[in-house]
């Protein structure tokens, strides 16, 4: 089966986003990034982070890059033509900025970063990695965003997904991903029965959510902690059930970015009822025949 691909000239932009820390946002956006350019080679991928931590930084600078303009300078001139660099395993990274003050002075309306970047000369892919709420800057990538991951470990988590949907100007473009999930067989608090419960609830609720799910594993932990400059999952993971699992979910984030069709296809009309009183096998095949072409 063929890779799937987003057009040459489009700019698409993924966001990820939760209101609760720890549950992997960072590591899900950088990685992601890295297997979403493994997975296609022609396609540009950009990672900004509106946070202040610098874990992108860190993760796609190289060693000998000089200081310069950083996310607040290129937002508040509206486009990002100067700020971009090159970074590692092929990703182009935005630096961050330290003054989060001066970053929401640019952020006054929702749509702004949406339209920094399309005044970007640019293509591809922008990968957003946000900070723990769901403050100004983070509301202006979920505006910008054509696809917003929500990662859900807890139940704390989890409730934190209804507050992201009711801010989101397209809720159908939001997707749950389970992440952290313990597969150790012994029973735990964060074992397997939670995931399940919480997989329950998520379809309880009608959400969108991505099929894969993503373990905690103690190999992501070493290369997060080990040195000061995290490790790629797809370059020192390999092997491990989460390495499968972001190669899955790169999959799955290409299809659910993939062009839609710009009109709906065309459901040809239902025939019309026949009499009351008519035969009863034609009754039922009209009904049959009402469903299909329906939906319903």
């Amino acid at each position: 089966m063929p890779s799937p691909s987003l057009a040459p000239d489009a700019i698409r932009v993924l966001a990820v986003i939760s209101n609760k820390g720890g549950v992997g946002k960072t590591t899900v956006a950088t990685n992601l990034a890295i297997f979403l350019r493994a997975l296609d080679e022609d396609l540009p991928i950009l990672v900004l982070s509106t946070d202040d931590q610098r874990v992108v930084d860190r993760m796609f600078g190289v060693t000998d890059a000089k200081p310069g303009r950083d996310l607040a300078d290129g937002w508040a001139r509206g486009r990002l033509d100067g700020v971009i660099q090159t970074g590692q395993y092929g990703v182009d990274w935005v630096p961050s900025t330290g003054d989060l003050a001066a970053l929401r002075g640019s952020a006054e309306s929702p749509a702004a970063l949406r339209a920094c970047l399309e005044a970007t000369a640019r293509s591809g892919l922008v990968i957003v990695d946000t900070k723990s709420d769901l403050e100004r800057l983070t509301v202006c990538a979920l505006h910008a965003a054509d696809l917003v991951i929500a990662p859900v470990a807890d139940h704390a988590s989890l409730l934190e997904v209804e507050k992201l949907l009711s801010l989101a100007p397209h809720p159908a473009r939001v997707r749950v991903l389970q992440t952290l999930v313990d597969r150790r067989t012994r029973i735990s608090p964060s074992g397997p029965l939670l995931a399940r419960a919480l997989r329950d609830e998520i379809a309880r609720r009608g959400w969108r959510r991505f099929d894969v799910e993503l373990s905690r594993s103690p190999r992501l932990e070493l290369l997060n902690s080990e040195s000061d400059r995290p490790r790629s999952v797809l370059h020192d993971a390999r092997g491990t059930a989460v390495h499968r699992e972001f190669r899955r979910l790169a999959v799955e984030v290409m299809r659910a970015l993939e062009p839609r069709e710009t009109a709906p296809p065309r459901v040809p009309a239902p025939p019309a009822r026949p009499a009351e009183r008519g035969d009863e096998r034609d009754l039922l095949r009209w009904f049959r025949t009402r469903y299909d072409a329906s939906g319903r």
